[in-house]
């Protein structure tokens, strides 16, 4: 999805690198994401942003075919997201814990 979406965003102008940070949210830190490998100083701070997003949508969400092993996200952060990034989020959710109360609802925690 992540080139699809690329080519169908490149062609709308946003004041933001919409397209460009769509592209870059399979990526990670250690470059072993897609589709271009990039390492964690050549990825948008707001691509590293969705994709903490994505992960913590996949690990809040319902999903009887994988079992999650790790809940921590802080973990991998150097690998996967960048240390600054998962710490903001961290921050973030510990000012407000609400922002995670709908994902648990939608599982029935």
């Amino acid at each position: 999805m992540s080139c699809a979406g690329y080519e169908i965003l490149s062609k709308v102008e946003f004041p933001w690198p919409v397209a460009e940070t769509v592209r870059q949210h399979h990526e990670k830190a250690n470059s072993t994401g897609y589709p271009q490998g990039l390492r964690s100083n050549e990825i948008l701070l707001e691509a590293k942003i969705l994709i903490l997003a994505d992960v913590v949508k996949a690990m809040s969400s319902h999903r009887p075919w994988e079992l999650w092993k790790n809940s921590d996200i802080s973990v991998n952060a150097d690998i996967l997201h960048g240390n600054r990034v998962v710490k903001e989020f961290i921050d973030l959710v510990e000012e407000n814990p609400s922002l995670l109360e709908s994902q648990q609802e939608d599982r029935g925690d």
